[in-house]
Order: structure tokens, then C-alpha cells, then sequence
């Protein structure tokens, strides 16, 4: 990414994220489950941004840089959504064991920075969004932020109370039904984009040991040839991705995703030491255009 790129992605993310939490917090006054009490305070409110910023990048790092994508190279994409939001979501219950709502709802808090993470496919868009609504709520409505100890105060000062439903009860607004809707309509946005970029990446299909052991002996059988006496034979083994192996019909040893094998065999000069049997033959597999297109001449 460009210089400049990452910060255009990371201050768009963030103007997102706090209109996220706005666009919660509107209807929550609409319905008298929120008012504004007073000023609180404009120094507050920058140490709360400063806090916020070291909190979302530390998470989405952990979560999404480490973890989601740790999980998705043998799970694919969706298992992977699915385990980091929920483990995101479980590790806010560490504040308040009771608060279950509430971690429901940072459940899809988490959907909401993974699929911006799949969208993109870099951790600058779910940093800015994580931030923006981190600090739209404790920065800038002063309300205290699930998972970090912001005593500061923010830039106003606020009240919310109503029925748990409405306001999030004691969890605070992210547990409220709007802030829900609110990250799953996001979600939903950003994997239709995820998904028109051909950035959801499938599962990889699981390989018993014998199949292991067999694509092995193959690989050292392959490297061993050149050693025979007399006989000049060149290897090339590429990957190819999974575009290719689809176009295959599910190509690759015994069905596993380990990538086609794509073999330039050549034999010459045997020396009199016998004929090869009719199996060895020279083919060439050609790795044509981005997609992955197989052809064999």
C-alpha cells in the first residue's frame, strides 16, 4: 500500500466507526433512553483518543492480523470470521461475567472489523472502524468503553437510561439493539464487497496421513531421479492456487489441497543403461494468466 494509503484507509475506518456509534446513539434519544447533561471535558477527550488508539490497533492486530488469519489458511474464510468474533467476543466477558448480552453484541462488533480485514485484506480499515467507535462512544458521548478503564472524561457528558433492550443496560449502548443492527447491516455490506473481489478464500480440504505419506514418497522419488547415473532430468515443481485446481476438477494428490505439481521432465543420454518404462514421458504444464489456467501441450 501507498505511503499516503494507509492513512486514508485508517481515517475513512475511523469517520465510519463514528458514525456507526452515532447512527446507534440517535435512535436511542429518540426513544428517551439518551440525553446530554452537560460539557465534560476537550483534554479528556483527546487522552481518550490516544488510549483508543493503542486499544484498537493492539486487538485488531491480535485478532485479526494473528489469529483470523492463522485460521483461515486450514479453515477458510467463513470458520475463521466465525472463531475470531466469537473469541473477541469471549474475552470481553472477562469484564463483567454476567454481561452475556454484551457479548453478543461485541460478537458482532468483532464480524463487523474481520470482514472490513477480508475486504481489504489489510488491518488499516477494521483499525480506523474499531477506533472510530471506541472513541465516538468514550471520547466523544463519554460513555465508558467495554475492555479499557478510560476514568478520563469525554467531550459531553450523558445519561442513558431505559430498558436493556434499548440502551444496553448495564454493558452501555454497544449492547443495545441498534448497535447490533448497526454491525451486522456493516457486515453484511463489506462481505457482498469481500466476496466480489474474490477475497473469500474456501476451506482446504483435510489430508488422511496415508495421502500424506504418499504425495511425500512421490516428492522423493521425484528429487532422487536426477541422481541417477546417466540420465539428465530437470524437475520444476510450481503452486498453483485454488482457481486452477477448481478448473481441475478438485486437482492435486488424492484430492488435497497441496497445490498441482507441475512437472517439466526431460530425458536424454541414457547411456545404453536400458529403456525407461512407457510411463516417463515428457509433458509440460504451462502456468497461463492470472487466474491460474492450466493447459497441457
Amino acid at each position: 500500500m501507498p505511503r499516503a494509503g494507509w492513512f486514508r484507509a485508517t481515517a475513512r475506518g475511523t469517520l465510519a466507526g463514528i458514525g456507526l456509534f452515532v447512527a446507534t446513539v440517535l435512535p436511542i434519544a429518540v426513544f428517551g433512553g439518551f440525553r446530554i447533561t452537560g460539557w465534560g471535558s476537550f483534554g479528556g477527550m483527546l487522552a481518550i483518543f490516544g488510549l483508543m488508539v493503542a486499544v484498537a490497533t493492539v486487538e485488531e492486530v491480535l485478532f485479526r492480523g494473528i489469529l483470523f488469519h492463522v485460521v483461515e489458511q486450514r479453515t477458510g474464510t467463513w470458520i475463521a470470521l466465525a472463531v475470531s468474533a466469537t473469541l473477541f467476543g469471549l474475552l470481553h466477558l472477562v469484564n463483567d461475567p454476567a454481561a452475556i448480552g454484551g457479548a453478543l453484541a461485541i460478537i458482532a462488533a468483532g464480524l463487523m472489523t474481520a470482514a472490513a480485514y477480508v475486504a481489504t485484506r489489510a488491518l488499516w480499515l477494521p483499525i480506523g472502524l474499531h477506533l472510530g467507535w471506541n472513541f465516538a462512544e468514550g471520547g466523544i458521548f463519554g460513555v465508558e468503553v467495554s475492555g479499557s478503564d478510560n476514568s478520563a472524561q469525554g467531550l459531553l457528558r450523558g445519561v442513558f437510561d431505559g430498558p436493556a433492550l434499548l440502551t444496553g443496560g448495564g454493558f452501555g449502548p454497544e449492547a443495545s439493539v441498534f448497535a447490533v443492527l448497526a454491525c451486522l447491516v456493516t457486515t453484511w455490506y463489506l462481505l457482498r464487497l469481500a466476496r466480489s473481489r474474490g477475497n473469500i478464500r474456501p476451506r482446504r480440504p483435510i489430508c488422511s496421513a496415508r495421502d500424506e505419506a504418499a504425495h511425500s514418497g512421490r516428492v522423493t522419488l521425484l528429487r532422487a531421479l536426477p541422481c541417477l547415473r546417466g540420465l539428465d532430468l530437470a524437475v520444476l515443481r510450481r503452486r498453483v492456487g485454488d482457481q486452477a485446481r477448481e478448473q481441475l476438477g478438485g486437482g492435486g494428490h488424492d484430492g488435497c489441497h497441496r497445490g498441482v505439481e507441475d512437472l517439466l521432465v526431460g530425458l536424454r543420454g541414457l547411456g545404453g543403461s536400458g529403456d525407461l518404462p512407457d510411463i516417463l514421458q515428457r509433458r509440460r504444464l504451462d502456468l497461463i494468466g492470472r487466474r491460474g489456467r492450466l493447459e497441457v501441450v
